[in-house]
């Protein structure tokens, strides 16, 4: 499977859950008029549950755990080794020794990183790994 084609396939199951909410948004409008939000707002909490439930379920379908880290995955970390690591509750991948360096590195550079569609982070991961196997070169030097 193509990086377009895995591409296309994440931007489907978002397009279709976002088309799914505007509908059920749609439907609260014309039932309820223009003000829903404010006029019954216990509609407006019900269908921001429900967004948030469908987002942790594509979530939660698309990021798993990676065994292969190992490591600390803050760069400045001295002690990457760490015998209990840390793992990032959004894309359930990174691994840290301290929620020090989980703050760190979040500033640096995972804050870009997380949450992403699954084939993107397997990239980010496999970038991860060669790099602390001490390999530092761009995947189109491979």
């Amino acid at each position: 499977e193509s990086l377009n084609e895995r591409a296309e396939k994440w931007a489907n199951i978002v397009e279709s859950k976002i088309l799914e909410q505007t509908l059920k948004r749609d439907q609260l409008t014309l039932q309820y008029g223009k003000d829903h939000a404010r006029t019954h707002p216990q509609h407006w909490i019900q269908w921001k549950q429900d967004a948030t439930r469908d987002e942790k379920a594509i979530n939660d379908a698309v990021l798993v755990d990676d065994p292969e880290v190992s490591q600390c995955c803050y760069y400045g970390c001295e002690n990457p080794d760490a015998e209990k690591l840390l793992t990032c509750c959004g894309c359930k991948i990174v691994k840290y020794c301290c929620k020090e360096h989980q703050e760190l590195d979040w500033k640096w550079e995972h804050s870009s990183e997380c949450r992403l569609p699954k084939f993107i982070q397997e990239e980010h991961a496999a970038d991860r790994a060669r790099n602390l196997s001490g390999d530092y070169r761009e995947r189109d030097e491979l």
